[in-house]
């Protein structure tokens, strides 16, 4: 649980680090999908790790398709509204895949689910509440771009969540490196001019919000249900909404405090009583290869 907690904080610095690379969203995704590829397989060659998917290659390389647009969107939405309106509308994924696993994992709603999700959809709702919903509005396209975000999203952790087997660093290997092939093209036919500051910038992104975030959040989901994620998933845009205020002064509106503030209610709803060892075993049974750890 703790991992997921660590990620979601961690992603919810991704806009900032954004921002900071000034770049067309194209050159952001592929040099943050190079980073990560580099950085994971680095890590792989020190400790020995083989590249284990057999038998799931194809749902790899699709994961690493929707986890491209997923970052393609995610970046137009933050250079096209505000951060705070930007990452709420991508966090929808926790509202998608909450869905497909009850549809389509078999997974049923446990009851605190049943209150905690409305509560945190309440809370997006809330933040959301000053846009302009026109076409001709930058914040209602951010929003679009957003909701493209966590639908593509929902669907990389559906296909983790279902193939719990695949060790963590090999699937992140093939995601980022299907990612960084995705977006060569746009690199090749128009080669972007670089800084010192966008190269670092875009660094990060792709090391530590990409590799290491992706890293734990995959590790967790080992033994989380999809439901507890997805609530938990709502700190990201909480704290982002916060980081948005202390770096860029983007003072958040009445309604956006108190649709975080339903959030993070949200996000301690779903952690009571479920740190002890009989809700580990009952609710969270151990899956899949519990070889492969954060890189």
């Amino acid at each position: 649980m703790l991992y997921l907690i660590a990620a979601n904080l961690l992603w919810g610095s991704g806009s900032i680090f954004t921002r900071l690379a000034d770049q067309p969203a194209t050159v952001i995704m592929f040099f943050r999908a190079a980073a990560a590829f580099a950085t994971v397989a680095a890590y792989m060659l020190l400790k020995r790790r083989p590249l284990n998917l057999a038998g799931v290659w194809q749902w790899a390389l699709i994961s690493g398709l929707f986890l491209g647009l997923n970052g393609l969107f995610f970046f137009l939405a933050v250079q096209t509204t505000t951060i705070g309106t930007a990452v709420l509308a991508c966090n929808t994924g926790p509202i998608f895949y909450i869905t497909w696993a009850c549809l389509f994992l078999g997974e049923k709603f446990e009851r605190r689910t049943l209150l905690a999700l409305p509560l945190a959809a309440a809370g997006v709702a809330l933040l959301v509440a000053n846009c302009e919903l026109s076409l001709t509005s930058r914040d209602f396209v951010g929003i679009l771009y957003g909701l493209g975000s966590g639908l593509s999203y929902s669907l990389v952790v559906v296909i983790a969540k279902r193939f719990p087997h695949i060790p963590t660093a090999s699937l992140i290997f093939v995601q980022m490196g299907m990612a960084a092939a995705l977006f060569s093209p746009w690199i090749a036919l128009s080669p972007p001019v670089l800084t010192v500051r966008s190269l670092g910038a875009m660094a990060v992104l792709g090391a530590v919000h990409s590799c290491l975030c992706l890293a734990l959040y995959f590790t967790a989901l080992k033994t989380v249900k999809l439901q507890r994620a997805g609530i938990l998933g709502y700190l990201d845009p909480a704290s982002a909404v916060l980081y948005a205020y202390l770096f860029f002064g983007e003072v958040p509106a009445f309604t956006t405090m108190l649709g975080g503030l339903c959030i993070l209610s949200a996000g301690a709803l779903t952690l009571q009583g479920s740190t002890g060892a009989k809700s580990r075993t009952a609710d969270n049974p151990p899956t899949g290869d519990r070889t492969a750890g954060p890189p």
